[in-house]
């Protein structure tokens, strides 16, 4: 019976072992998830926030053409930016919205491309606001 109870005690005890490690694994995996979630909606805005900075610096210099070097990838994905009235970023299942302020109403906003042009070109005329590779 001795025999028994020391085999049947060390069973449970590694059983419990590998419950533990899974429940770790799942808890650390989620924390991931979530914190590279976090990272790559933080890293559309910031993007945002950069290129809408280029738009209206090329706007008060007037007939001008900028361009920018943007990363190529978020998130370890290629990301599209598309202009009209506002500034949008789309990357793997976010997408973000920048409104783009101290612009005339007299300009018409158009243009995007993709991020793995690396750069983005902003080209403005007397009535066209076009962004570009």
């Amino acid at each position: 019976m001795k025999g028994q109870y020391q085999i049947i005690n060390e069973i449970l005890i590694f059983a419990v072992g590998i419950v533990l490690v899974g429940v770790f694994l799942l808890t650390f995996q989620s924390l991931q998830n979530s914190v590279g979630d976090l990272s790559t909606k933080d890293q559309l805005e910031t993007v945002s926030n950069y290129i809408a900075s280029g738009i209206v610096k090329a706007y008060s210099i007037g007939n001008s053409e900028l361009r920018l070097e943007i990363p190529e990838k978020i998130g370890n994905d290629i990301y599209r930016i598309y202009a009209n009235e506002n500034l949008t970023l789309f990357a793997s299942g976010y997408n973000y919205t920048k409104e783009l302020f101290n612009i005339g109403k007299n300009y018409n906003i158009t243009g995007g491309t993709l991020s793995s042009a690396k750069y983005i070109k902003i080209i403005v005329n007397t009535t066209n606001i076009l962004l570009t590779r």
